[in-house]
């Protein structure tokens, strides 16, 4: 399957490309940033990835191949705020999506996308409050699960994102990425 990088490297003229997902084990990788971490022209720290054109965002990003119980060819994206520095512990959380292979349905090109996500009681709260999460959950299939119950995927397969400065982020946000015909 198709993912579409947005590297955080500067100069930024050259932060995007589209991998195999069977290449995430093989990308360049950087150690999770700390507060002097500086971006340089090194890939290696993600802006963001996109997987049938929905973005993934955060301070860590995982991807993992042929999940069980789902048809090869699938992959499992995970992405998770837990950065202390960023927010209160009570604003952690994580989402999972696994992502099918296209396959054609009612003369349809179709992708099924299973989500989970892990959020603090404030933030169930909170969501529940906003009407936030009733929408996650009538619109797709959706686990919410508790914080305390997530476990981080293998570093092997982890990607950590890094801190940018407004003008970087606000110019990475501009740049086009992929849909799910790309993404095939």
């Amino acid at each position: 399957m198709k993912v579409f990088i947005l590297w955080a490297t500067n100069p930024l003229s050259l932060t995007s490309e589209i991998i195999d997902s069977s290449d995430w084990p093989n990308l360049p990788k950087k150690k999770e940033p700390t507060d002097t971490s500086v971006i340089d022209g090194a890939k290696g720290w993600l802006h963001g990835i996109s997987v049938f054109g929905r973005s993934h965002k955060a301070d860590h990003i995982a991807l993992e191949e042929n999940p069980r119980g789902h048809p090869a060819g699938s992959i499992k994206v995970t992405h998770w705020d837990d950065d202390p520095a960023d927010r209160t512990p009570d604003e952690f959380h994580a989402r999972s999506f696994i992502y099918e292979p296209v396959r054609l349905s009612n003369q349809k090109f179709m992708s099924q996308q299973f989500t989970e996500m892990w959020i603090t009681d404030r933030m169930k709260n909170a969501m529940e409050k906003s009407g936030e999460l009733p929408m996650f959950t009538q619109n797709h299939p959706v686990k919410v699960h508790a914080w305390a119950d997530f476990v981080k995927p293998p570093e092997v397969v982890t990607l950590h994102g890094i801190w940018e400065s407004d003008d970087n982020n606000r110019q990475m946000t501009e740049i086009d990425h992929p849909g799910y015909r790309e993404s095939i």
